[in-house]
């Protein structure tokens, strides 16, 4: 059942993927593996379309991605004493876990060393863990199987060889394996292997705890506990046979263990005629490999870019002001060693004077070369800085928006704010290059006064300069991107925190709300401190190879009688050496921290704009005009799916140029869902949609949105000016009546109550204005859209009264009369107005006709809508069992 195959190569440290909220435990765990065998893989790509399969179980959905990337896989229920056994060759594995708090968890089991595994948790990274503890935290699973297919799988070598290296590590003698084996595998019962499992599991309990001695003992222990199946504790059967079991489950065991994903080996390659459409991780991999693929970039090599990106003449200039700086301060290390001697030289005072003089020029050429530098520098800074925030706000509109779904709220954000780091890089350049030019002048220094020592000095150098860089790319590196994810999982939970205060409050979760931020907090600890010990023993190991260094090349010195007058200079340069070392280590730990906030900001420059997300098929004519006339809309046997669930089916509709129509359904019925489709955030599985008799594709998807006026409760209110909100989005120019709009869309007693009127900040998601009042704001700015051909109205009033909703419906039809209309509204009195209502109920059109008609209609769903709401609002809002207040001005009257 579960054979070991040969392995394809792996690395020996399993790669780091933290998550950023729960979502992204299965996509994070198969960025680990997938990196770990050197496959690339776009990870943006692979959190979309794991995200589409949810519907499906978790671990067959990260089973599928990984055998679609070309490893070959086994879901499984192993015994969790095999785990560990490596001559049975089952790890990697992605095994179910539980959490403290009783949840599971997927971690990536990745390496044995010794008593010790290394494990990937993408809640916290890479760590090791004692295989006793993880076999605590290893979740224990329940799963029926058949008795047939466990008894196949009980007989293969495989199992045998587990249970026979059990039964060696506790001693027993070779004869009675044997004749326990072959008892067990001979007999056409699956209870005999299965109880001489459950007797090895037990008694290797015993034996770990000294309560038998292994060899002889332990020997004739098993083979009474064999014998005696009665006396085997229940929790030491890998199967029990299912109780009360019908007759057509008697073929049945309950299978008990941890739930696994076994990577086995790597999947044959299919014949070229053989490959079907592997959707949806066949296109992550087809994308992978594209030089959008941020995993593809190579960071450093952007960083430099961002270095030469104003010119070649200024990084030239800063590069040889570096050298000449360092030059300089070997230059002021020569003269002032030699104002010791300099006194017997220069007798006259004006030569003196000439000395001094020269020694205060070289000091102040010194700062001079300083001042351009430091104004280069943060100049290189701020430009670095001042491009990749205008480069992300020019991405961010190309952006489709499934690759923000699944996001944290705070991602993006977080990752704007952490790029104020990058203004440190040019600083962290200098620094570095200040440290090599030095460490390299001044052993060239030590070399022209020691000839004999060039040996000694050449492995200084290869140790102050290659081994930062080497422990940088082993650890610094993952480390610090670990941080810099925990990092933003904190700033996550302050949001969180934040935003649902109000309902946190309302259920009492404070205590669950600091549970979860200390845990975060104790990772985020764990981390730093595991982060700034690597560095503090880089620091002490480089300090300790400098001493011994400096020793050996003094010893050296004496030992081959030079100059003694040149030993001030040695003993300066060479004792300068471990801190010019540990200045270079120091900036190098440094230059992790922009290199991290870029890397992630990558991830979002990188990712494909959505008229890229998709190939057309068919282009969009460069002189295809603008048209005047509304549109017309034509959708044909369209299927949609998100989540794995369809939310569309067999959808048929045309709607005419100019026509008016209502939608209506219950909660959850589609017709948001029919909109989504209709602007593009939604795409068919299947079917076609036609704007104006052409085919829609990516170009026509942007006209089609520049082309609509759009109301919808969920549209945002900016913390900017009424004014400003209200003119969001269009192009509007002064000619325009905003008067008007005003008016039509009753915002006149909203800009009464405003302090500012027009100029009245509005706040945070509109908080200075009501529900009702924000819903205004959005039909106002609706109007003020020109060129509009289609008008969609979901919602538009909610927070209205009926009667306000009827008149600001018809004002809205009178004012897009020249338009196509599309109305959505859950009051289905409001849509008696239209020439044509569609009744929408689990994703499909059910009805489509006149309101008239359908109300006529006998057993119309329409119909039944329309006297249910009549009912509710005769019988049971006209009871006299209310108490009816009134709400005026904030006050109740």
């Amino acid at each position: 059942m579960f054979f070991a195959i040969s392995y394809p190569k792996r690395k020996f440290l399993v790669p780091q993927a933290i998550q950023m909220s729960d979502m992204d435990c299965g996509p994070k765990i198969l960025q680990a593996l997938l990196k770990g065998f050197g496959i690339p893989v776009n990870s943006e790509l692979l959190l979309e379309s794991f995200k589409k399969d949810t519907a499906i179980d978790f671990i067959d959905n990260i089973k599928r991605a990984v055998d679609e990337f070309g490893l070959e896989s086994k879901k499984c229920i192993l015994p969790i004493d095999h785990i560990f056994m490596h001559e049975l060759q089952l790890l990697p594995a992605i095994v179910m876990t539980l959490l403290p708090n009783g949840f599971t968890h997927f971690v990536l089991i990745w390496r044995i060393h010794g008593s010790f595994v290394q494990v990937m948790d993408p809640r916290k990274g890479r760590y090791w863990i004692t295989k006793k503890q993880l076999l605590q935290e290893i979740c224990i699973h329940t799963s029926p199987i058949l008795v047939n297919t466990w008894h196949d799988y009980a007989k293969s070598d495989e199992f045998i060889k587990s249970i026979s290296m059990r039964m060696e590590n506790i001693k027993i003698n070779k004869p009675i394996i044997d004749r326990l084996i072959n008892s067990a595998k001979n007999d056409t019962n699956w209870k005999k292997l299965a109880a001489l499992d459950a007797a090895i599991r037990m008694l290797t309990t015993i034996v770990d705890t000294d309560g038998i001695s292994p060899g002889d003992e332990a020997g004739e222990a098993l083979e009474t506990l064999f014998a005696n199946q009665s006396k085997i504790m229940d929790h030491y059967w890998h199967v029990h046979p299912l109780t009360n079991q019908d007759k057509e489950d008697e073929n049945q065991l309950l299978q008990t263990g941890a739930l696994a994903i076994r990577i086995v080996g790597k999947k044959k390659e299919e014949p070229q005629e053989q490959k079907t459409d592997k959707e949806p991780y066949e296109k992550v991999l087809d994308e992978s490999k594209t030089p959008l693929n941020n995993n593809q970039v190579n960071v450093d090599r952007e960083l430099l870019k961002g270095l030469v990106e104003d010119g070649y003449s200024l990084a030239l200039i800063f590069f040889w002001g570096l050298f000449l700086a360092s030059f300089a301060i070997i230059i002021e290390t020569i003269l002032l060693r030699t104002l010791i001697d300099i006194g017997q030289y220069l007798g006259f005072v004006y030569q003196r004077i000439t000395f001094l003089g020269i020694i205060f020029l070289l000091l102040g050429s010194i700062i001079a070369l300083h001042m351009p530098l430091e104004s280069i520098k943060l100049r290189i800074g701020r430009r670095i800085e001042i491009r990749l925030r205008v480069a992300l706000l020019k991405k961010l509109p190309k952006i489709g928006d499934k690759t923000f779904y699944g996001r944290p709220m705070s991602d993006i954000g977080y990752k704007a704010y952490d790029l104020r780091k990058l203004k440190e890089y040019p600083e962290i350049v200098f620094n570095f290059l200040r440290g090599f030019f030095e460490i390299i002048l001044t052993i060239i220094c030590i070399v022209l006064i020691s000839p004999n020592s060039m040996f000694i000095v050449l492995i200084a150098a290869l140790v102050f300069i290659i081994l930062p860089m080497i422990t940088f790319y082993l650890f610094y590196n993952e480390q610090s991107i670990q941080l810099f994810l925990l990092d933003g999982a904190i700033s996550q939970s302050y949001l969180d925190s934040l935003l649902g205060l109000v309902p946190i409050r309302a259920h009492r979760a404070e205590q669950s709300i600091r549970r979860e931020h200390e845990g975060l907090m104790i990772d985020w600890a764990k981390a730093a401190v595991s982060f700034f010990k690597l560095a503090a023993v880089v620091q002490v190991v480089e300090k300790l190879i400098g001493n011994c260094l400096s020793i050996w090349l003094l010893f050296h010195f004496f030992s081959n009688n030079h100059d003694p007058k040149m030993l001030i200079l040695l003993m300066y340069w060479t004792l300068k050496l471990p801190t010019i070392a540990i200045k270079i280590n120091n900036s190098i730990n440094q230059y992790s921290s922009p290199r991290s906030a870029l890397s992630n900001l990558l991830e979002i420059l990188n990712a494909p704009d959505e008229n890229e997300s998709e190939k057309d098929n068919e282009e969009t004519s460069s002189d295809e005009e603008t048209s005047n006339f509304p549109i017309e809309l034509l959708i044909e046997d369209v299927t949609v799916q998100a989540g794995g669930y369809t939310i569309l089916e067999e959808i048929n509709l045309k709607i005419k140029s100019n026509e008016h129509i209502a939608i209506v359904g219950h909660s959850g019925a589609g017709k948001s869902s029919l909109i989504g489709l209709i602007l593009g955030w939604l795409k068919p599985l299947k079917g076609r949609i036609l704007v104006d008799d052409k085919p829609i594709n990516s170009k026509r998807i942007i006209k089609l949105r520049n082309e609509t006026a759009w109301v919808d409760p969920s549209i945002q209110i900016w913390n900017r000016t009424f004014l400003e909100n209200l003119k969001y989005g269009s192009q509007m120019n002064q000619d325009i009546n905003l008067k008007r709009v005003i008016n039509l869309a009753d915002l006149l007693s909203v800009l009464e109550k405003l302090p500012d009127g027009l100029h009245t900040v509005l706040g945070e998601n509109g908080g200075l204005v009501s529900g009702g009042e924000g819903q205004r704001i959005r039909f106002g700015r609706a109007m003020l859209k020109e060129k509009v051909r289609l008008a969609i109205l979901d919602e538009p009033f909610r927070g209205l009264d009926r009667e306000k909703r009827r008149e600001l419906l018809h004002r809205a039809r009178e004012f897009w009369k020249n338009s196509t209309m599309i109305f959505i509204s859950h009051d289905v009195g409001e849509t008696l107005s239209f020439e044509r209502v569609i009744v929408m109920e689990n994703g499909k059109i059910i009805e489509d006709d006149c309101p008239s008609v359908l109300f006529e209609k006998e057993g119309s769903i329409y119909s039944s809508m329309i006297k249910a709401d009549q009912a509710v609002r005769k019988d049971l809002w006209a009871s006299a069992d209310w108490k009816k207040l009134w709400l005026k001005d904030g006050k109740i009257q």
